[in-house]
């Protein structure tokens, strides 16, 4: 009998010490209620709900588990932001896919999206930054709203593009891509869970609140090709249920325009693209806010919480050593575009901006946001700031 009951301890301790085959969790959170499917016929809502899976083929939210940039499972759509946020050169595909009842449509913040809604990221690198195409499927990133909120999950392609996995910790991987003709080698950083929240984090009532950065009405205030006719994407989204609470006359909303269109008015493209790579830190109660310094597009652009003979917060000026952010008609005195070609595998860490999901220099906009500054008419800042 005795010999039984140890025998039978040694196999309930030998099973509790079995790893999950299914799953990853993060530390602290619940137990989850479901376990992860192999390969499901439909999207798995309710394992998106609780579960944070070892493969992004469990979720079941594309046709095809190997190809996350086309035909998601409805109701899954893809979209389109006028200006994206930069990675490395990176091309993106997104998606949303929202439960019944839609997103709430908010004028300034991100939409309000009902519990279950996921966002969807897939980053490809191109040879080039002047390629047209990209075919190096690097990472997928989701972005699901829970019951408790947001929660990012970064998962990584394998070799052979079959399937992308978890890496809750994030993972550097060497890649190489040429730009304006000069070979780059440079370590790619897929995000880890925490490098997620320290963009997608902005603390309002003393609550720190995890939120979607580009699902924002002046960023989606375009036109797409709807069923081959060119339509408002949003006025899509609400005929097809998506959204609630368009305004009525869609001309009185801004739109940020695309930032190469050199028809479109500098400073609104130079704005544009700040909102987009900035904004999300550089806001009240984001994680920039500190430095006193706001970059939404619609905050008038020659004041000086927009940068404006504003001195930084925490950063001593450089090699250069620079003293204010925006030096009105002089851009070689101005510290944005200076800390934009900074890069922290050249030892420049504390000043690259942004300070994540950068490894090469995004060389056009930095001559788009100095052709700006150069535009505006001079000002000398020692008279007006100090």
């Amino acid at each position: 009998m005795r010999n039984c009951i140890i025998f039978s301890f040694v196999l309930l301790l030998m099973a509790c010490q079995l790893p999950s085959q299914n799953k990853t969790k993060i530390q602290g959170e619940a137990e989850p209620e479901v376990n992860c499917a192999a390969s499901p016929d439909d999207i798995a809502w309710q394992t998106l709900l609780s579960e944070n899976c070892n493969r992004l083929s469990d979720f079941g939210l594309f046709e095809s588990a190997s190809n996350p940039r086309e035909n998601p499972r409805l109701p899954g759509l893809a979209f389109k932001l006028a200006t994206e946020l930069f990675t490395d050169y990176a091309h993106k595909s997104r998606f949303v896919f929202v439960p019944e009842g839609g997103m709430i449509y908010q004028s300034l913040a991100a939409f309000d999206f009902p519990i279950g809604s996921v966002l969807v990221k897939t980053f490809v690198l191109p040879e080039s930054n002047q390629a047209s195409t990209a075919n190096d499927m690097i990472e997928t990133r989701l972005l699901i709203r829970r019951e408790h909120g947001w929660i990012g999950l970064p998962y990584v392609w394998n070799d052979s593009k079959t399937e992308a996995y978890l890496v809750l910790t994030g993972r550097t991987i060497e890649k190489q891509m040429t730009v304006d003709g000069v070979g780059k080698v440079f370590d790619y950083q897929v995000p880890s869970v925490a490098d997620c929240k320290t963009c997608h984090l902005v603390r309002t009532n003393e609550l720190n609140k995890t939120t979607p950065i580009g699902l924002k009405a002046r960023h989606l205030n375009r036109n797409i090709i709807d069923n081959g006719e060119s339509k408002n994407q949003l006025l899509s989204w609400q005929e097809a249920g998506l959204l609630q609470g368009l305004p009525n006359d869609l001309s009185q909303l801004a739109s940020i325009p695309v930032w190469r269109d050199s028809s479109r008015e500098l400073q609104d493209r130079a704005k544009g693209y700040l909102d987009i790579n900035c904004s999300h830190c550089h806001t009240p109660g984001g994680k920039g806010s500190e430095s006193g310094m706001y970059l939404e597009y619609w905050r008038t652009p020659d004041l000086f919480d927009h940068g404006i003979c504003k001195r930084p917060g925490g950063f001593n000026g450089g090699d250069k050593g620079l003293v204010y952010d925006i030096v009105p008609g002089d851009a070689e005195q101005s510290l944005i575009p200076y800390r934009m070609s900074l890069l922290a595998a050249e030892g420049d860490a504390k000043g690259q901006m942004p300070p994540l999901a950068r490894h090469v220099n995004h060389v056009e906009a930095i001559e788009l946001i100095r052709q700006w500054i150069d535009a505006m008419p001079y000002q000398e800042c020692a008279e007006s700031n100090n």
